[in-house]
């Protein structure tokens, strides 16, 4: 069953104590993970975020939730996908 947007808030949260302490979180595309960054003196630092895992099963679940509705317009209006 999907997870609502309000479920993957509270999941990311009891996941991840930095992530429930309210820092910002960004994904490197290197790595592909989930990093938060810290300022520190002569640059930043980063640390892996906990609820990376959790944080790609949704986005992959938002993707499929966007490809079913674009599939749906399609048949709609009679277009395909991808094609003008």
């Amino acid at each position: 069953m999907p997870l609502t947007e309000s479920e993957f808030i509270t999941a990311v949260n009891q996941t991840c104590p930095v992530c429930n302490a309210g820092r910002p979180v960004r994904f490197r595309d290197d790595t592909k993970e989930f990093v938060h960054d810290y300022d520190v003196t002569g640059g930043f630092r980063h640390s892996f975020c906990l609820a990376t895992g959790l944080r790609k099963f949704y986005a992959s679940q938002q993707e499929q939730k966007n490809d079913a509705r674009a599939g749906d317009q399609s048949r709609q209006h009679g277009t395909v996908p991808g094609r003008t």
